[in-house]
């Protein structure tokens, strides 16, 4: 596979950010493009290399003669290079005599994305970025059933994926004649000022071409001196770090993707000290605010922060609110119910279990009759949603029957919280746990208890079973503006943000998007032939178990769809064997999950899947 690099422009839009230069010896970092290029290629193994050159073309010669003497480059002359860049197309016509990769040579992009094209399964491909700013400069890409069906700043036809052109294409031997007849066509014309572009999108009338999902990769096209600005701040550090750090659309179940604020709110934080009046104002702004968001009053109601994962307080909640003479009974129908039994265990409180299969929801009639049977129980644990499947349990019903026995009511809404209804009074939920990093679209760090002052005041007095998660010690301090301990500072500050755009969005308006998200998902799974683990009736909006199908593992699948830009999440324990999940949670949309189910068709289609099917065992 040999590669024809596209040079020979003048670059008149970066004025005199350009210094004057064609715009791919521009230098990038200790590199200019042409030779970050040129070097991404043998890299690759693509050989031979030819440059079309036009303006100061002495100038291109001479700095693959001094930086690259070995790599074996040839040079085509475009004359015409003030004119369309179709010409530069056509004076490399020589070399369309095996498969080989067109390049506009003023992109500055990470050797990744080059790789992708280069293997790309499809003969004839294209490159994407679903993530682009359509300010009318970009010239995007239109796929349809896993084939591109338009090429051009402004498509109106029907499509499935949309995205920007990073400006690399790959064409095959067997398209050469055509690509050639389809350049040929302008050039007898007398139509100078054409573009490539126009060529290829005629191709795309007759020959099929595939497309290579790169969003997310360390990309930027050199037009005006913004791009070049953003590229040397931006681009450039990413692509030197060792470490390639993509941008993912999450769809495990926390973190989530958040807004740019959101992120942004963490770098602009000064120092701050943790005991000064600067962070206490945004500690109580965010205790404050999230007594509400919960139902709650903040006269009858507090929140308890602690800097650690979600399990932090779940801990600190099991571990504090039952007493010594307590008993807790645990609904368990998955992980995390099973992991509020192992706290209670370790922490040496009795503990009584209700157990029920992992898509079956908990029975309030069940904990009804635990509660009149044994006296001893205290305190009742459930888990709101348990990802582990997409199970939604009936927390409201739970709390009902907890209430009327007069026990206390522990639930586990770490991943429901704000996204599925949840109203600590209504509910009669005593302490509520979740964290900064699930649909309250905050990053992670922070996990918080939320619960009626009262039941805290009743822990005055009681022997702490932890130092760190003694929720009543962490109370206290926070209730008089302090801390016991160094708290994670930044994401206190993200969280008043997220908060900030959740009241924004509404409650209400994020819960319904959630719910639409779901729709969209499950639809267009079911569609491709997927099937929900859950039944429909149990199903939160916030995350689906499908079943792998027959001849599918779900390694294969997780590293298909993140080489799209997707991560997936595995089963958990021996659900990894039948099932993955795909949640649906952070800012997400319901345009989003069509591109999931996207990525998952062309996903089954790079794994050589025609068809979704199931044995009769997994029917």
């Amino acid at each position: 596979m040999k590669a024809i690099i596209l040079a020979a422009g003048v670059g008149k839009r970066l004025a005199g950010a350009g210094e004057g230069l064609p715009k791919c010896l521009i230098p990038a970092g200790t590199q200019t493009l042409l030779e970050r290029m040129v070097r991404s290629l043998l890299k690759l193994e693509v050989s031979p290399i030819v440059i079309v050159v036009g303006y100061r073309q002495d100038d291109l010669r001479q700095e693959i003669a001094a930086k690259l003497p070995a790599a074996g480059v040839r040079f085509a002359v475009n004359e015409n290079y003030t004119r369309g860049n179709l010409l530069s197309a056509w004076s490399a016509r020589e070399d369309f005599d095996d498969d080989f990769i067109l390049m506009d040579a003023d992109v500055l992009f990470h050797d990744e994305i080059l790789r992708r094209l280069v293997q790309s399964r499809h003969p004839n491909a294209f490159l994407l970025d679903r993530y682009f700013e359509n300010d009318g400069e970009a010239t995007l890409v239109a796929g349809l059933g896993g084939r591109v069906v338009g090429f051009d700043r402004a498509l109106r036809g029907p499509h499935d994926i949309l995205g920007e052109s990073v400006g690399f294409f790959r064409i095959s031997r067997t398209l050469c004649p055509a690509f050639l007849q389809a350049l040929r066509r302008y050039v007898d014309a007398g139509d100078l000022d054409a573009y490539y572009d126009f060529a290829l999108t005629d191709l795309l009338k007759t020959h099929p071409f595939g497309y290579e999902d790169v969003s997310g990769l360390p990309w930027t096209e050199i037009d005006f001196p913004e791009d070049l600005e953003r590229g040397r701040q931006e681009i450039l550090p990413r692509i030197d770090s060792p470490l390639l750090l993509r941008r993912c659309t999450l769809l495990n179940p926390g973190p989530g993707n958040v807004t740019e604020t959101v992120r942004r709110s963490v770098s602009d934080v000064p120092d701050v000290c943790h005991r000064e009046r600067e962070f206490f104002e945004v500690m109580r702004f965010v205790r404050t605010e999230l007594v509400r968001i919960a139902g709650g009053n903040p006269a009858t109601h507090s929140t308890v922060v602690f800097s650690g994962s979600g399990t932090a307080a779940v801990e600190a909640a099991v571990a504090s609110a039952v007493p010594e003479s307590g008993t807790l009974l645990v609904v368990d129908n998955g992980v995390y119910g099973d992991r509020m039994k192992k706290i209670a265990d370790a922490h040496r409180i009795p503990c009584r279990t209700l157990k029920y299969g992992w898509t079956e929801a908990a029975r309030p009639a069940d904990i009804d009759a635990a509660l009149s049977a044994d006296p001893a129980v205290t305190h009742v644990a459930a888990v709101h949603h348990e990802t582990t499947t997409g199970l939604l349990n009936p927390v409201h019903e739970i709390g009902q029957v907890v209430a009327r026995h007069g026990r206390a009511f522990i639930a586990d809404a770490m991943s429901s919280f704000a996204g599925e209804r949840l109203d600590l009074v209504r509910d009669h939920v005593d302490f509520a746990v979740s964290s900064s990093n699930k649909c309250i679209q905050g990053l992670a760090g922070l996990s918080f208890v939320i619960a009626r002052r009262d039941r805290l005041e009743a822990l005055s007095g009681a022997r702490p079973r932890s130092v760190y998660l003694d929720l009543y010690n962490q109370w206290k301090q926070e209730e008089a503006d302090n801390t016991p301990f160094t708290p994670a500072i930044p994401i206190f500050f993200s969280l008043r943000q997220a908060i900030e755009e959740l009241y924004r969005e509404t409650l209400e308006g994020r819960i319904a998007r959630y719910a639409r998200c779901a729709r969209a998902l499950r639809g267009g799974m079911t569609r491709l032939g997927f099937r929900i683990l859950v039944p429909e009736e149990s199903r939160s909006n916030l995350l689906t178990a499908f079943l792998l199908p027959c001849g599918l593992r779900y390694d294969p699948l997780h590293d298909a769809m993140k080489r799209r830009g997707y991560v997936i999440y595995a089963g958990q324990g021996d659900l990894k064997k039948i099932a993955f999940r795909i949640a649906n949670l952070g800012i997400l949309t319901p345009d989003d999950m069509d591109g999931v189910v996207v990525a998952v068709r062309d996903s089954l289609a790079e794994l050589g899947i025609s068809t979704v099917a199931y044995d009769t065992a997994s029917a």
